[in-house]
């Protein structure tokens, strides 16, 4: 009877052992190893400069007059969308002023009253990728009211900065 409680208990383990083997009563081996590839050369695009051109919709003012400017945005140069973010006027100057007496030329400059714009209309701020496209700056310059007879004639040159940001897949 020992022998038989022998033999069972053997028969039991041994139907144990091909129970965590599995049913076919193979055992499973594996090498495994994990690798990083090579390096793999890439780059990130390079925000190319935008060109940045403009014109008023009139060329000469009257006190008190304003105008719109029209901003023609050259963003032929990347192949991604843009948008505007803002228009910033640069201060206008004497240097920047031509009068018919070169002393006038820094009260006429101030005599210029340029508008910024924090935010421009989706619409018109969207560029297009590879495009040139104009944006319209609404009463974006004045002739103020108070412009003496100085500055009757004068010339000059006024600028924005245009704030852009890439849209790449938005």
């Amino acid at each position: 009877m020992l022998q038989t409680k022998k033999r069972a208990t053997a028969l039991l383990a041994a139907v144990g052992v091909a129970a965590a083997i599995g049913v076919g009563g193979f055992a499973y081996a594996a090498f495994t190893q994990d690798r990083d590839s090579e390096a793999i050369a890439a780059q990130a695009e390079a925000f190319q400069n935008l060109v940045v051109t403009g014109a008023p919709t009139d060329g000469s003012l009257w006190p008190g007059q304003k105008t719109d400017v029209t901003l023609t945005i050259d963003n032929s140069v990347n192949d991604t969308p843009i948008l505007l973010t803002k228009a910033t006027h640069v201060e206008v100057v004497a240097k920047d002023v031509k009068t018919k007496t070169l002393s006038d030329a820094g009260e006429c400059a101030q005599m210029l009253k340029l508008a910024d714009f924090t935010s421009l209309p989706a619409a018109e701020a969207a560029i297009s990728a590879s495009s040139i496209e104009s944006v319209t700056l609404t009463d974006a310059l004045q002739l103020d009211p108070a412009a003496s007879d100085k500055c009757q004639g004068m010339k000059f040159t006024v600028k924005w900065k245009v704030s852009a940001e890439t849209t790449y897949g938005s």
